[in-house]
């Protein structure tokens, strides 16, 4: 009599192999989509928190240090308000900060940043910040998650 397994013993435990890595995989899909929407909401945070720290640093010293992208990544000591609480410019002050949703091409073509100027979309919507002007005298921040949750916070400038 020969020792091994039949043909349906190795079917069955094929299918059952097969079953726990479709399973497996849905649940991995899961946890890295709410990692990434953690990273996000955690990102979107840190810079409302800095520019919150910002404007108080302003207060007390009359200007901050702000990225001057324009002149070789180099700080400059802003003093006007207006300039220094630009929205816009922002996006260029937070460069370390990336979103975890940019795939390779958009690391390669460097849009992985997490805050853009402007209103949404043009790098993707999940998990990317995107700054613009309010009325008057704020700039609102918008992060919106892979759920459809919408962070919003309004930066008052002045």
């Amino acid at each position: 009599m020969s020792k091994g397994f039949s043909l349906i013993e190795l079917l069955v435990v094929v299918a059952i192999i097969g079953i726990l890595a479709a399973v497996g995989i849905i649940s991995y899909s899961g946890y890295t989509t709410a990692a990434k929407d953690s990273v996000s909401r955690k990102n979107h945070q840190a810079i409302v928190s800095n520019l919150s720290t910002l404007l108080i640093k302003y207060d007390i010293d009359g200007g901050v240090d702000r990225l001057n992208w324009q002149n070789s990544g180099q700080t400059t000591f802003v003093t006007n308000k207006q300039s220094a609480f630009d929205c816009h410019s922002f996006q260029h002050h937070y460069t370390y900060i990336k979103t975890p949703w940019a795939d390779a091409a958009a690391k390669a073509r460097q849009q992985d940043i997490q805050l853009w100027a402007g209103t949404c979309c043009n790098y993707g919507t999940e998990g990317r910040t995107y700054m613009t002007n309010s009325s008057g005298n704020s700039c609102v921040l918008k992060t919106l998650l892979s759920d459809g949750t919408l962070l919003e916070d309004f930066f008052i400038k002045g």
